[in-house]
């Protein structure tokens, strides 16, 4: 059990780090804050998977600086490429898309954010590794079982919400590509009788074409947001 709490702690403390390194990175570009995760808490469950693949991974390797650079460089841009395929097979739209940034993969990961994830696993193997060990060694057994039991309590509660509003999210984007589809080959078939009601009714037209414009931005916004 004890095993089984560090990793979980483990998880949920990379997890944190990767929110709020997300978080001012956005910042920095915006100048908003911005809940970067899929869930509504402070954590970012694909860092906490990401830190535990590498230090696993460089677990009975020799400490080089640009192996651990190259190790993570690799394993968290294919972590990346996997969790964003399987979010757009799962919910049926792209969570992130990279496609306008140099040197990306189908839009799936790009060379800026892996290297980043290089950098990040030096990081995570010198300085927040042992600050985790260190935090972690304070504890005594019943306050880390506790204190395991509750994130485990709330990140389960947290995930299933977001998972739910996340394919309720997904059923509309669905509703309105079809509504959208259906609208633009009947458009192309009315064009004649088109020409004649802006004439006869141009705002009751105009007013269609205005409704089809918000469709169309609120579907481009939920996919960037």
């Amino acid at each position: 059990m004890e095993k089984l709490c560090y990793v979980f702690l483990y998880f949920v403390f990379y997890s944190m780090i990767g929110y709020v390194c997300e978080v001012f990175y956005v910042y920095l570009g915006d100048k908003k804050w911005v809940n970067r995760g899929f869930m509504h808490g402070p954590y970012i469950p694909i860092y906490g998977n990401g830190a535990m693949i590498v230090s696993l991974a460089l677990l009975h390797v020799k400490k080089d600086s640009f192996i651990i650079f190259l190790v993570g460089l690799v394993l968290c841009s294919l972590l990346e490429y996997v969790t964003s395929y399987v979010m757009e097979k799962v919910f049926h739209n792209r969570w992130w898309d990279y496609s306008e940034r140099k040197y990306n993969l189908n839009g799936r990961v790009c060379l800026q954010n892996s290297v980043l994830f290089g950098l990040g696993s030096v990081a995570i193997i010198y300085v927040f590794n042992p600050l985790f060990n260190k935090l972690y060694n304070l504890l005594s057994g019943k306050a880390v079982l506790y204190i395991a039991i509750i994130l485990f309590i709330i990140m389960l509660t947290d995930f299933l919400i977001s998972f739910f509003e996340a394919i309720k999210v997904s059923n509309i984007a669905s509703h309105l590509d079809k509504f959208i589809e259906e609208f633009e080959k009947k458009k192309e078939s009315t064009k004649k009788i088109k020409t004649r009601l802006m004439e006869a009714y141009p705002y009751l037209v105009k007013r269609n074409f205005k409704l089809l414009d918000k469709i169309k931005k609120i579907k481009k916004k939920s996919k960037t947001s």
